[in-house]
């Protein structure tokens, strides 16, 4: 009798453990009484409870802040060196944003690699007229020539800082 007595309280006290165990990791430090005692009383429905319950990520210190926006920025180094290795080694970005490796004929998206890259050469020569145009023609609007700009922007031929520039300079901004 007092051995099945002793050894419902220690499965209970297990249970109740496991409930706080997890609310608590889960940031919810102020709760890990509450569930210790549903834990206690009823078992693992407590601790699936307990275990669907949503992240409270608002618990982070300001250090741990620091930490995870440098880890965030590592990974966004990381990704951005990787990134130029692949394309020096030949790869190709699609109209899409996907990085391709030189030996992938076509992308996820299906577009061909000659599809794009011909697009990309389309886009460049008309920025090559656009320049050799001088972009002031009288015949052009600012908006027409924005439009242009927004075109190779899109097409991945010049960067956001030089379409805002131009942008800025069309505008007279």
């Amino acid at each position: 009798m007092w051995g099945y007595i002793i050894g419902t309280i220690t499965w209970s006290i297990i249970w109740g453990c496991a409930a706080r165990t997890i609310v608590i990791n889960k940031g919810y430090d102020d709760e890990g009484t509450k569930y210790f005692w549903l834990g206690f009383f009823f078992a693992f429905i407590a601790v699936i409870v307990a275990a669907c319950k949503p992240d409270n990520s608002t618990l982070f210190l300001p250090s741990q802040l620091s930490q995870i926006a440098r880890a965030a920025e590592e990974r966004k180094i990381s990704r951005a060196a990787e990134e130029r290795k692949i394309l020096d080694e030949g790869g190709w970005k699609c109209e899409c944003g996907r990085l391709n490796y030189h030996y992938c004929s076509s992308c996820v998206c299906g577009k061909s690699q000659r599809e794009v890259l011909n697009r990309q050469k389309e886009a460049e020569e008309k920025a090559k007229q656009l320049v050799a145009a001088n972009t002031n023609g009288p015949d052009k609007t600012a908006a027409q020539q924005i439009k242009e700009f927004k075109e190779l922007y899109d097409a991945g031929i010049i960067t956001s800082e030089e379409f805002e520039a131009k942008k800025k300079q069309l505008l007279g901004l």
